[in-house]
């Protein structure tokens, strides 16, 4: 095997690792058993079939194609062992040539982390407090959450509810078409947009208005936004909003636990009181977290920071598909290519692998343990035996590496306690020392 450092630099390394056939052959007689047991070739048994046969049956390429598939990952392993390189993340690696097998592979380094005079971070942690304004605001929203509608015998209004048959007409086809559309008028979010809406006030029951509007510029279709709709509307039916009175009935219907307005208020003040303290728990971390960065230097290869863009869309991807909507579609209503996407979510990439970074190096340099009972722990309070997925990615964190992976969040989410409880100290008292030594990288 020989190998070539092509670059190294911002923290990884570019190998061209180039493979004699011998090196090969192990990985295509492996190949072969695999491919074997897939065929069912008559006359034999499962993975019995001669290697000649299979080979003639799936071709020369598709058996190299798969020897490679097991090559890549193992000789690339392999590589940075003999190298001794500090592996950051995992590698991009590409099959430059098939004869003989020539692999390139970019390697990206354990990132170089300087936490600076971390120690030093104070940040002020103000108290908050739910006060009887809140609690108002909070009732008024249950209020009308609790509004019930009833039809009336004049023109509509603002803040009415419509009941609408339509249809609507673009470019002589017709693209609307509601029996029974209902919505309020003058709330927001409404897809015909506010003007659509303005033009029915005053309208009465059984009224028939006709209108051309330009689609809303933030219509989902983007093949329709802009485009003249030419509109017919019939009114069906006018609904007033009825407010029901804030007194001891309204309390016991909104929570059926308590018996008087005063029992509710005092419970929403609570709620209210927790609410805003784990709101300002979580504020106070995002704080804590950025004043390190500014206070740190992390060093990152660009792969890792790639690698972490990727992660992100895939996780818009599995909510977009939730919501039965694809990647492709969301984007062509946003109007987006996926290189924009990619750009505007770098820098939230940025952040999060530096945070995981800084909070290693923390959990080194002040020593903080996990015990094989936290991880245990922890893993129980990922297991759902009812959904097929988490018990998946739960039998998966049962294995060596997976447990490892468990152990590094739960020191991370320690060393984020750690520096809260640094930066939340009196700006005149001094944290106790570091309980370990420097070391040169992030583990």
């Amino acid at each position: 095997m020989k190998v070539v450092p092509e670059t190294s630099e911002r923290r990884q390394t570019v190998l061209t690792i180039e493979l004699e056939p011998r090196e090969v052959e192990p990985f295509l007689e492996r190949a072969y058993r695999r491919i074997a047991q897939r065929l069912a070739i008559p006359g034999f048994r499962p993975g019995k079939a001669p290697r000649p046969l299979v080979e003639r049956l799936v071709g020369r390429e598709g058996l190299l194609e798969e020897a490679l598939d097991l090559l890549t990952p193992e000789v690339t392993q392999r590589v940075v062992r003999e190298q001794d390189l500090p592996l950051g993340g995992t590698p991009h690696v590409e099959v430059v040539n098939r004869n003989p097998v020539t692999l390139k592979a970019t390697i990206p380094l354990e990132p170089v982390v300087d936490l600076g005079d971390y120690t030093s971070i104070r940040i002020p942690l103000e108290p908050v407090y739910a006060t009887d304004e809140d609690v108002q605001r909070l009732l008024e929203a249950l209020r009308r959450r609790h509004t019930t509608w009833e039809s009336v015998a004049r023109p509509c209004q603002v803040g009415d509810m419509i009941v609408a048959s339509l249809t609507g007409v673009v470019e002589g086809h017709q693209v609307f078409q509601e029996a029974d559309l209902p919505f309020v008028v003058g709330e927001s979010g409404f897809l015909l947009g506010q003007e659509f809406m303005q033009k029915l006030l005053g309208a009465n029951r059984g009224e028939v208005r006709e209108f051309t509007l330009p689609i809303p510029a933030d219509y989902p279709d983007p093949g329709l936004r802009g485009k003249p709709c030419a509109y017919r509307v019939l009114v069906k039916d006018i609904k007033a909003p009825v407010l029901p009175a804030v007194d001891d009935a309204f309390a016991r219907q909104v929570d059926p636990s308590v018996d008087s307005l005063e029992a509710l208020k005092a419970r929403l003040k609570e709620r209210l009181q927790a609410e805003k303290e784990t709101l300002q728990r979580e504020r106070y971390r995002r704080r804590v977290l950025e004043a390190l960065r500014q206070k740190a230097q992390v060093e990152v290869p660009p792969l890792l920071l790639e690698q972490e863009v990727e992660h992100l869309i895939e996780h818009y991807q599995e909510d977009l598909s939730a919501q039965g909507i694809t990647l492709e579609r969301w984007l062509q209503s946003q109007g987006k290519t996926l290189n924009q996407m990619r750009e505007e979510l770098y820098p939230e990439a940025k952040r999060r692998v530096e945070e995981r970074y800084l909070l290693d190096r923390i959990a080194q340099v002040e020593g903080i343990q996990v015990t094989p009972q936290e991880v245990e722990a922890e893993l129980q309070g990922l297991a759902r035996p009812n959904q097929r997925r988490d018990r998946e990615l739960f039998r998966a964190l049962q294995e060596p590496a997976g447990r490892e992976a468990v152990a590094r969040i739960i020191a991370r989410r320690k060393a984020l306690q750690r520096m809260v409880q640094i930066a939340s100290q009196p700006t005149t008292e001094q944290p106790p020392p570091p309980q370990g030594g420097p070391a040169p990288h992030a583990q």
